[in-house]
């Protein structure tokens, strides 16, 4: 999100509809909605969270989480002998930097009211050491080493303004930045 202390993007361009039909998937009145609470920093704030997700193991390698009464289910590969019933975390983690990705190009461009075409992202990563999580080694970082993200997307509109609405998107991803920032995880264990 820009706010009002950003002076590195310019302004986000025209503020009121210009058009009475849908952009991209979001009503005329919905796109004047997100406009007016994208103007308003106390209700973008509100955005901030705190946001929670609460999830439980439930068989093998299965566990499941809820978020505002979303189901999300996680499994990991048939070759660790699991089932494969659903996507990693890790995968789910990849996926989420691309979802955010594709929401802000979104929301960006509908409120300059430009039409997307498409809007493709593609995420991947390697492993530094995942021998630290199988417990084989017990030094380095078992985690992505790096997460390379590649966009296509096409719109009515010229390149400059595709370029900066993803600018823009990157920027302000709360997913793709929490992972620039290398986000702090505060362990906390009770033992039941």
């Amino acid at each position: 999100m820009v706010s009002e202390h950003d002076n590195h993007h310019p302004p986000l361009g025209n503020r009121a509809p210009t058009e009475d039909s849908a952009v991209n998937g979001i009503s005329a009145d919905d796109r004047t909605i997100l406009i007016g609470q994208l103007s308003d920093a106390r209700t973008v704030r509100d955005f901030s969270g705190p946001w929670e997700i609460k999830a439980a193991w439930t068989a093998g390698f299965k566990s499941e989480a809820e978020v505002r009464g979303h189901r999300i289910h996680f499994d990991q590969p048939g070759d660790i002998r699991a089932d494969d019933t659903a996507p990693t975390p890790h995968e789910y983690f990849i996926a989420s930097v691309a979802g955010c990705l594709i929401a802000g190009v979104v929301m960006h461009a509908t409120v300059r009211g430009v039409q997307l075409h498409s809007v493709k992202v593609t995420v991947s990563g390697t492993f530094e050491n995942v021998l630290r999580w199988a417990g084989i080694e017990s030094e380095g970082n078992p985690g992505y080493r790096g997460v390379e993200v590649t966009a296509a997307i096409s719109g009515a509109v010229d390149d400059d303004t595709i370029r900066d609405i993803w600018d823009r998107a990157v920027a302000g991803s709360p997913v793709a930045q929490s992972v620039n920032r290398r986000t702090p995880v505060v362990s906390v264990l009770t033992i039941v």
